[in-house]
């Protein structure tokens, strides 16, 4: 099943789709501003979205959904507590000046890829739990422990 939200709306509530398990692809209009917490959640045969213009995304928005590729987060400038955690990601690509949530990504069991831009701020456990194989930030490969070994994790990269 697809999910178009038409233009004009500006926010979704939390919750507002939790647990739709036939959901599969959505595209947002390009003026939404926010996802509340748990919008998407357990949406488990969610595939693909399209954020738009989108500037937030909230706690556990879409966690532990099938979305293998990460939206584009071009506009985003925060990530909310565990948003992506348990889906099946395969790379993100983090730019310049996010905040990223405490666990956002952890769990994600497929990242292979993690690319961090500079000014991101990475909340405790960001990618927690997670066998990628490789992590560059501003061109530079971390060793594939580097966030398995420390459990509080705060970078101002530059």
């Amino acid at each position: 099943t697809a999910l178009t939200i038409p233009e004009g709306v500006l926010g979704i509530e939390g919750y507002a789709f939790y647990h739709c398990t036939e959901l599969v692809d959505i595209i947002l209009p390009d003026g939404l501003m926010n996802i509340g917490e748990y919008a998407f959640a357990d949406c488990t045969k969610l595939k693909s979205v399209s954020l738009g213009n989108l500037t937030q995304i909230g706690d556990y928005a879409f966690a532990n959904t099938a979305l293998k590729q990460a939206p584009s987060f071009e506009h985003l400038t925060k990530i909310g507590a565990y948003a992506f955690s348990g889906s099946k990601l395969a790379e993100v690509t983090i730019p310049d000046g996010m905040v990223v949530g405490k666990g956002a990504f952890s769990e994600c069991n497929s990242l292979a890829s993690v690319k961090v831009g500079s000014n991101v701020t990475l909340g405790d456990d960001a990618f927690y739990l997670n066998p990628y194989a490789n992590m560059e930030i501003q061109g530079e490969t971390l060793p594939e422990d580097v966030f398995t070994t420390v459990y509080f994790v705060t970078f101002k990269f530059s």
